[in-house]
């Protein structure tokens, strides 16, 4: 039989092997320059044009466009991804001429009267945004045409799993930043006209439109055609969806809420309750405002309280009808039903009791009906529009294809896209939500019985995703499953057979379901104001939603990823004979157990207890591993939203004197070097070149004779046609001592080892000579990534093995793969997934922060949230991976970081480079970003940014002026992306003077520091390594820049401002940075007089910087005070000029 059936959405977390389907989306991405302080690497090509900042120029080397778009493509494309369709002949969206207006058919069934051409067709429904009917069983299409009743007809394209209609109307949002002038040059080009406007949304920036005179995929080729444009975010035609509700109703069997607390109905055992009453005792959802996305809500039921506002006006909103009333219709109990599991009033002497039953609630009706992108994203802004501190949806999209065996689960993985309005609305509500603290969000995982693995929708990595279990802590039968589910909540069960299925054999005995509210009088499920029979994954939705209410009324500071945090990390595991639960405690079936609202409001936050002992070693399975914390943090201590408009701190002035002589030569590569390295690979002690060469499908060893000279043609090892590499790095990948390679394969998403062999063979294909070593190619095909573009290699967790972390951009997390005593443990390993802290990572490096602690910590820069992200990694008593994140805005597309000590305090700081966005109109400069580390305590301030115009790519650390302090090299180019240079950033107790090295070759991308004649450089310091390596993608070459000649002559001593003299404004400094403790300094510094050092003292200097600082001290000492008395003016010359000055106390920093 035909089954139609629901499907929400695929958490990025979503498993390598899984969201590679047969109508794929057609993600166009690319990659560009990424590095760190001992490699780089480019974001692949394939990715760049995934995000709305992706850069457009001249060169064809460096940035791609998408390229045209035919009707005969039938891609959609919003300005981040492709999209493959194809159209329904069976399907159409018909809106009826302007003189018949309706076309009186009936809704949600068969059409047996009314216009002649839709004799049985199926009407889904009356779409009031679009104005038109969504149609599916359509006998013929090209009667529909001639009917002189039916106006338009639009197709309906299948994508993915799900059916898309079209008509004329489509959605738009503009970058910040874009002129009005160019979004009405656009919208009036295109021949649209405006429905809503930003102000009318409640999205800045965003557009509702409608395509004037519009027929066939007119409305389709426009919004493509503007999603190319540089200015633009997302286009993307307002598809009309057809939605239904997850209800999966039973025999009404036992009036009693069994799935709250289970002890006195005796069908039911008991581990198969949520344990709530405990939680009442500290907790019943005070203050707590939810937001039902579903078919209505009866705001006159007498078990519900509904928000009001200040006037006493009830809050909610009706697209459907285009009203503010969300009451529903005679057939719409569904989401009276759901309200009533999440908050039913308590101790009112009536009917039943919620979950969290002081919570409040607020209805959206939209489900159910044929309704378009924007009105669910509507509903979405509405909820955030109106302060919801959670939102439950217990709705999914209906599949339109045919299910071929519900009787087992090995269906087929259906790929059901997100298009990128709902997204948006979606994401605004989950990021902004709760004044920037993110509204928790939660959809119920469907009935189907179909793995929604690729469901992008349910596997959103923000959204909370709920399976149902029964009355005997079992599988409900209908509960879909996959790798997006994170926990079940108990709902219904019945014999499917009852159901039309007829399968017995996977029915697990459940018997009851679930007594909740119902709508008032007759319209309901039944003629009473209760309903008994009600669940599906639709009341397990809402009982989880409860139970997260009862978490954040105890503590509404909390973020909502540390909501998602307790919830997964206090469920409890159920059927653990069946439930087929991993190593690290995720089941398909069940997520992280069934929820436990006793243990969710009774502990305390999740903190990670780090040992170093050796996980593990994971082995691949048919079912993708997730982690305890599947792409979630339990602290997040910083969710910034992007600036595109950087606030510079400190604009340098260039200075054009060279403080170091440098040479340069050329060094021929292969085709489009985007990633470098140097390392000894041939054992001559020596650090060679090593490169990534992307249009090469390869990479390139250049050997080093020991002075810095290398041979004029380079070795090439090929990786296969289409691997198109992005990264490479060296490290001891099996633990053997000797050095090895690892290389990503962006065109393949490969993950590529070239191990280091004693036995030198040099016969087969997977052998590789280099210099007097011999290299074996092994692919680590059992790793759980998803399109991985950079990676970190080092030990994570203190036990002397290798460890492998991978920066996934699809799946917006990371993997990370312990290494063990086993040399195969971490070329073989799985890998878990934890959080990256932000959207499209994009580099990851690492290093040690915190002194108390030394284990390292990751550093991950994101690229379309501007955030850069330091991920703690470690494993909890239960030997569970979790994670801690504290993430920082930085510039507009960082792309890379370098870790290194800026200030000498002996703590590592962090420099992130970001690259800015040129493509757009008024262009936005690159920065670099200074995060000092505060007193070693692995907590970070912004010291600098630094903003020297055009793009910038990559770094490196090292010191060139040899004055104790690291420097930085950077690749920059210009905003057209023509002309590059290398900038040297010198440090100077504080960055800002910069020395512009020109010559670097055409498109400088990659840059890593080296020891190129005379070395190799302790692993650790990085200030030895003072030359430098700059892959040129134009010109399919390494610069290789080897610093030498006289050191530059010492500044002014005491300089501190860098102004060449030494006057008041350095002996202010001074004290301020180190001398209190001194009575001459403080009493000199103390230019208000207060007798201390401070604010008021810098206002004195400022106010006096005009007049002549005295050539004599205006300090003596005086034998009146006691503090000074043991002083003496010869005891302070300390540079033995005869006078006791500001310079004298600079001697100390000499």
């Amino acid at each position: 039989m035909s089954w139609f059936f629901s499907v929400w959405s695929m958490k990025q977390r979503v498993r390598g092997f899984l969201y590679r389907f047969s109508l794929q989306c057609l993600s166009i991405l690319i990659l560009f320059a990424v590095s760190q302080t001992a490699q780089s690497h480019e974001i692949a090509q394939e990715m760049w044009n995934s995000h709305p900042s992706a850069a457009q120029s001249k060169d064809p080397s460096v940035f791609h466009d998408i390229g045209d778009l035919s009707k005969s493509d039938l891609v959609f494309f919003d300005g981040r991804r492709s999209i493959s369709l194809s159209v329904r002949d069976d399907m159409a969206v018909v809106r009826p001429t302007s003189k018949s207006k309706s076309l009186d058919i009936p809704t949600k069934q068969k059409i047996e009267t009314g216009p002649k051409s839709l004799e049985g067709a199926y009407n889904y429904g009356w779409c009031r945004t679009a104005g038109a009917y969504f149609l599916s069983d359509i006998p013929n299409q090209k009667s529909l045409k001639a009917d002189p009743a039916i106006g338009e007809v639009f197709p309906v394209f299948q994508a993915g799993a799900t059916s898309w209609g079209l008509s004329d109307r489509i959605c738009v949002r503009f970058l910040p930043g874009t002129s009005q002038q160019v979004i009405d040059e656009i919208i009036a080009n295109n021949g649209l006209w405006v429905a809503k406007n930003p102000s009318e949304i409640g999205a800045p920036g965003a557009y509702d439109l409608v395509v004037s005179d519009a027929f066939g995929t007119a409305a389709l080729d426009i919004s493509n055609s503007i999603a190319n444009h540089p200015a633009v975010d997302y286009c993307s035609p307002d598809w009309i969806t057809i939605t239904e509700k997850f209800l999966k109703p039973s025999d009404p069997l036992y009036p009693d809420q069994w799935h709250l607390e289970s002890a006195s109905t005796p069908d039911a055992v008991d581990n198969s309750d949520i344990n709530v009453e405990s939680a009442w005792e500290r907790t019943l959802g005070t203050g707590m405002r939810v937001c039902v996305i579903d078919d209505g809500l009866d705001y006159d039921h007498e078990d519900l309280t509904i928000i009001r506002d200040n006037s006493g006006r009830e809050i909610g909103f009706d697209p459907v009808d285009g009203d503010n009333d969300p009451r529903p219709t005679l057939d719409d109990p569904h989401g009276t039903a759901v309200g009533g599991v999440i908050a039913a009033d308590i101790n009112n002497s009536k009917g039943v009791v919620g979950v969290a039953p002081d919570a409040e609630l607020m209805g959206v009706r939209v489900i159910g009906y044929s309704v378009t992108s924007s009105d669910i994203r509507d509903s979405f802004l509405f909820a955030l529009a109106n302060d919801a501190d959670l939102c439950n949806n217990s709705w999914g999209r209906v599949i339109t294809l045919i299910l071929t065996d519900i009787c087992n689960d090995e269906d087929d993985i259906f790929p059901l896209p997100l298009d990128p309005i709902q997204r948006d609305g979606l994401e605004q509500l989950i990021n902004n939500g709760r004044d920037g603290k993110g509204c928790v969000v939660l959809f119920a995982a469907g009935n189907s019985r179909v793995d929604i693995s690729v469901d992008e929708l349910n596997g959103h990595p923000d959204v909370i995703s709920v399976a149902a279990s029964n009355n005997l802590a079992k599988r409900s039968y209908y509960s879909s499953y996959g790798t997006p589910i994170d926990v079940c909540a108990p709902s219904s069960d019945s014999n499917p057979i009852y159901s039309g299925n007829f399968c017995p054999e996977i029915w697990t005995g459940g018997t009851l379901g679930i007594t909740t509210t119902d709508v008032t009088g007759f319209f309901g499920y039944n003629n009473s104001n209760y309903g008994f029979d009600f669940g599906g994954t639709s009341s397990a939705c809402p009982t989880v939603c409860g139970v997260a209410a009862l978490i954040l009324s105890l503590d509404p500071t909390q973020t909502r990823l540390e909501v998602q945090t307790q919830l997964t990390n206090t469920a409890e595991k159920i059927d653990t004979d069946a439930g087929e639960y991993d190593d690290t405690g995720f089941s398909i079936f069940y997520g992280f157990g069934r929820v436990d609202a006793a243990a969710a409001v009774g502990s305390g936050p999740v903190v990670p207890t780090f040992t170093p002992t050796t996980p593990p070693t994971r082995t691949s399975t048919p079912t993708p591993t997730i982690t305890p914390t599947p792409s979630f943090t339990p602290t997040i201590t910083n969710t910034p939203t992007p600036s595109f408009t950087p606030t510079n701190t400190f604009t340098p002035t260039p200075t054009f004197t060279p403080r170091v002589t440098q040479t340069q030569v050329s060094v021929a590569v292969g085709g489009n070097p985007v990633s470098i390295d140097a390392a000894d690979l041939d054992g001559v002690n020596f650090e060679d070149i090593l490169t990534a060469d992307r249009s090469g499908d390869g990479l390139s060893v250049v050997l080093n004779n020991g002075l810095g000279e290398f041979a004029s043609d380079a070795q090439s090892i090929p990786l296969g046609e289409g691997t198109r590499p992005s990264f490479v790095a060296t490290g001891d990948l099996n633990n053997d001592g000797a050095l090895d390679i690892l290389t990503i394969a962006a065109g393949t998403s490969q993950v590529i080892a070239l191990l280091q062999s004693n036995v030198q063979k040099g016969t087969l294909e997977n052998e590789f000579q280099i210099g007097g070593k011999t290299y074996v190619r092994q692919d680590l095909a059992n790793l759980d990534v998803e399109r991985p573009i950079s990676a970190f290699i080092g030990d994570l967790n203190g036990d002397n093995f290798t460890d492998l972390t991978l920066a996934n951009s699809e799946g917006d997390d990371l993997t990370v793969v312990f290494g063990s005593a086993d040399p195969n443990g971490l070329l073989n390993g799985v890998g878990e997934r934890v959080s990256s802290g932000g959207r499209l990572p994009v580099f990851v490096t690492g290093g040690v922060f915190v002194q108390a602690n030394p284990t390292v910590q990751l550093v991950v820069t994101n690229w379309e949230d501007s955030t850069v992200s330091i991920v703690t990694v470690g494993r909890n008593a239960a030997d569970q991976l979790v994670s801690v994140v504290s993430t920082h805005s930085v510039g507009v597309n960082p792309r890379h970081a370098v870790v290194a000590d800026y200030d000498r305090d002996g703590d590592n700081d962090i420099a992130v480079i970001s690259q800015g966005a040129p493509q757009l109109n008024v262009p936005i400069d690159g920065s670099i970003t200074l995060l000092y580390n505060i007193a070693g305590t692995g907590v970070f301030e912004e010291a600098d940014r630094l903003v020297p115009g055009g793009s910038l790519l990559s770094a490196a650390a090292f010191d060139f002026d040899k004055n104790s302090f690291l420097d930085l090299a950077v690749s920059h180019r210009s905003i057209s992306g023509d002309e590059g240079r290398l900038l040297i950033f010198y440090n100077d107790l504080g960055f800002g003077v910069f020395d512009p090295f020109d010559g670097a070759g055409q498109a400088p991308l990659a840059v890593t520091s080296a020891a190129l004649n005379g070395g190799l450089p302790p692993d650790e310091d990085v200030a030895v390594a003072d030359d430098l390596l700059i892959t040129n993608q134009a010109s399919n070459s390494v610069s290789v820049v080897t610093i030498t000649g006289d050191q530059p002559k010492p500044r002014v001593t005491g300089d501190l401002n860098l102004d060449r003299t030494t006057d008041s404004v350095d002996l202010f400094l001074f004290a301020m940075l180190g001398g209190q403790s001194d009575p001459l300094v403080r009493k000199g510094a103390d230019l208000s007089g207060e007798g201390m050092v401070d604010a008021n003292d810098l206002i004195a200097l400022l106010e006096a910087r005009n007049t002549e600082v005295p050539a004599e001290p205006r300090y003596t000492s005086s034998a009146k005070d006691e503090d000074e008395a043991a002083f003496s003016p010869e005891a302070h010359d300390t540079n033995g000029d005869g006078v006791v000055d500001g310079a004298d106390f600079f001697t100390l920093l000499e």
